[in-house]
């Protein structure tokens, strides 16, 4: 099959999160089966992304005339549609609130092509702005949604949202996320990101991974920390600066709590630099007001660490007693599952064991292999149509 995934993120901009993880992992898992995959994406304005080929992977990068956040116009991609639309079997698309989606998605129907859209999360408008999500979803979403002839929800609970939300049930499909757990093994040297960071060997580390966003809820985690009194606990929130003015409302949050020093704000860290941090932590934690997935306490699972997730998590049913914890979204539900893992060592060996066995039965083989037969389903069905 020609496959042609659609994604406003890709490999090279790892600070956007788990999709380009996703993309980059089923992108490559199909080619590696014998597809013919191409990926189109934008680059930012870094010019030296071009047109490249990556993992057995063609990648067109468009060059963005406006972007904030997600939401980006590249006009090339008019173009890219006219010219080499046709050549593809099936599209599949990832994401809301940006623009290459529905154009793509109108071409699709113009050229006859069936497409599959992934929210990644965004399927219902939540968080910030949600005024311009709602013109969004009016003006392209509910047509790019509609359209799709079949739409991926990645947890039971974005499963549940995207029926409540008018979704049908015979166009939804589960399929979870994987994880590379190579790249966790062998573990790092205990003790490099605490010497980095000026944290003792002695001190207990509770870390966050991800996305510096208001829907992740920090403000509550930061509230959570200051109830823990001993002084010899220490919180480290791993992530990139959206710019928006959330991480300095943290900071002036953790100096009006007494927290000077006792709240690392670490920045982004990629590749061994975020697999240290997470070996030299005691749990993740991931308060989340609502999360599809969770690849950041699955990343944790992979270097045996236990976990303390929201309800809201999608990953919260593979962490349930086995993992780790899953809480109320309350200031004092975080704090007790957080104690509750750093004052019962036993409890936490336990959970880091078995999250290690249940990371190592998720890889991306199953996903990329379920992806491969809805597209073979979806153009055998179009065929014969």
């Amino acid at each position: 099959m020609n496959i042609l995934q659609v994604s406003y993120t890709y490999a090279h901009f790892v600070e956007t999160g788990g999709p380009a993880v996703k993309v980059q992992a089923i992108a490559e898992g199909l080619a590696k089966r014998g597809h013919a995959v191409g990926v189109l994406t934008v680059s930012y304005g870094r010019r030296e992304l071009e047109q490249k080929a990556m993992g057995g992977v063609e990648i067109e990068y468009l060059r963005p005339w406006f972007r904030y956040r997600t939401f980006t116009i590249a006009p090339s991609v008019v173009p890219f549609c006219v010219r080499r639309l046709r050549g593809f079997d099936v599209v599949h698309v990832y994401g809301l609130y940006e623009m290459l989606g529905p154009i793509v998605g109108f071409f699709c129907r113009r050229r006859d092509i069936p497409y599959v859209l992934e929210p990644i999360g965004m399927g219902r408008a939540s968080g910030r702005s949600l005024g311009k999500k709602r013109m969004y979803n009016a003006l392209f979403g509910r047509g790019l949604v509609g359209n799709a002839a079949l739409i991926i929800a990645t947890s039971e609970r974005e499963q549940e949202e995207l029926l409540e939300d008018g979704v049908p049930k015979d166009r939804l499909i589960l399929r979870r996320n994987g994880v590379d757990v190579s790249q966790f093994n062998p573990p790092p040297p205990q003790g490099r990101f605490r010497a980095r960071a000026g944290i003792g060997q002695n001190e207990k580390v509770v870390i966050f991974l991800g996305r510096m966003a208001p829907i992740k809820n920090l403000d509550m985690l930061i509230e959570a920390f200051a109830s823990f009194t001993n002084n010899d606990e220490r919180l480290v929130l791993v992530g990139p600066d959206e710019g928006d003015g959330y991480v300095d409302r943290l900071k002036s949050l953790a100096a009006r709590l007494g927290l000077d020093g006792r709240v690392h704000f670490a920045g982004p860290l990629y590749g061994q630099e975020k697999i240290e941090a997470l070996a030299d932590a005691d749990t993740l934690v991931l308060p989340s007001r609502s999360e599809s997935f969770g690849m950041a306490a699955l990343e944790a699972m992979a270097c045996g660490k236990p976990v303390v997730v929201t309800e809201e998590c999608g990953i919260a049913p593979y962490v349930k007693g086995r993992a780790g914890l899953v809480v109320r979204r309350e200031t004092a539900a975080i704090a007790e599952g957080i104690r509750t893992v750093l004052e019962h060592p036993e409890l936490a060996s336990r959970f880091g064991k078995e999250g290690k066995t249940i990371a190592a039965q998720l890889s991306w083989d199953e996903p990329v292999s379920q992806m491969e037969r809805l597209y073979g389903q979806l153009t055998e069905r179009h065929r014969a149509a």
